[in-house]
């Protein structure tokens, strides 16, 4: 809470029209940044989906320091296989 009025100060020293300057400025970059933000968003939660989908999140089998650098799905795979 006290980090917002000291960011007021930032702009404190400026004049009337730096300011519609900056307001026109951050208006002119919004869209894109805006754009890029949902996008990397959408990328994250795909990412984090695939991770569930393919075990990642899962809690370690009791054998799992045997094969420290093998991933979850292909142990998975494996003991399916060896089923």
């Amino acid at each position: 809470m006290a980090e917002e009025f000291l960011d007021q100060d930032e702009f404190a020293d400026l004049s009337d029209d730096e300011l519609l300057e900056r307001e026109v400025e951050l208006d002119r970059r919004w869209p894109a940044i805006r754009e890029e933000h949902q996008r990397v968003y959408r990328e994250r939660r795909k990412v984090k989906r695939e991770s569930l989908r393919c075990g990642l999140f899962l809690s370690p089998l009791y054998d799992d320091d045997a094969e420290p650098n093998v991933s979850p799905s292909k142990k998975l795979k494996s003991a399916l296989a060896e089923s």
